[in-house]
């Protein structure tokens, strides 16, 4: 830990809270920064040497201390430098690396809710990337959304009925899972790609009614990349769209 000041006080998983000391390696695609410094002056914080904009720009509290967030870091070292500002010299670093995990796991628990855009990537801390290719049913569009009635669950991702929805990330896996659940018709079909983006296999997802489930679905495949599903209209307009609970994507 440097003794300069300002200096950076700790490096943690967010979520989590697990150290990350600097020099270090760690899976987890965010990161809390806690710094300290004189109380109530500026600092700001340059990410592997971007600027501008900073990274993190605030003030010291009171306490003489700050506490920043940095999500959605891709995998590979990461430099975080701490100054006052542009003019200033950097008065501490604090280096890591994320490692490409064994596996990426979304529950969406730590994701705001929110409604897909066509063509529109979103990009979450578990480094899995959902594009709406089409909507549906517009009265009840693809999204996330909390306080679905399902014990345990708080948070979950809404196919809404007719629509099409892709699923990627950035590394070749062997196994998918995910819990869905609000199947109320045959005919949900999910189709897995390879890193050529060639189609690889397909499943039905299992029939149930909203108060059934979550049901577990698996998909095993030598080198899967990338998923597309399909949620089926029932004819005559029928909101037949399903709930996807959580997805864990095993890696090579």
């Amino acid at each position: 830990m440097s003794t300069q000041n300002p200096f950076f006080t700790y490096c943690t998983t967010y979520p989590g809270g697990s150290p990350i000391p600097s020099g270090s390696s760690t899976p987890s695609t965010g990161i809390e920064l806690g710094g300290s410094g004189p109380p109530g002056t500026p600092y700001e914080i340059i990410h592997n040497g971007e600027y501008p904009p900073a990274a993190a720009v605030g003030t010291y509290n009171p306490s003489g201390a700050f506490i920043q967030q940095q999500l959605k870091l891709t995998p590979g070292p990461h430099r975080f430098e701490l100054r006052v500002n542009a003019s200033s010299s950097v008065t501490d670093v604090w280096t890591l690396t994320v490692r490409q995990p064994n596996a990426i796991e979304e529950d969406w628990q730590y994701e705001r809710d929110q409604i897909f855009s066509i063509n529109s990537p979103v990009r979450f801390s578990s480094g899995l990337t959902v594009r709406l290719l089409s909507q549906g049913w517009a009265i009840n569009p693809t999204r996330i959304l909390s306080g679905y009635e399902v014990p345990g669950i708080y948070r979950t991702f809404l196919l809404g009925s007719g629509s099409d929805c892709e699923f990627s990330w950035g590394a070749s896996g062997y196994s998918v899972e995910f819990l869905s659940h609000g199947v109320s018709v045959p005919g949900n079909r999910v189709v897995f790609y390879n890193s050529a983006s060639q189609p690889i296999g397909s499943l039905t997802l299992p029939t149930s009614g909203g108060a059934v489930g979550p049901q577990m679905t698996t998909f095993t495949a030598p080198d899967i990349r990338s998923f597309r599903v399909d949620a089926f209209k029932e004819p005559g307009g029928a909101d037949t769209g399903f709930v996807i609970d959580q997805i864990r994507i095993r890696l090579n």
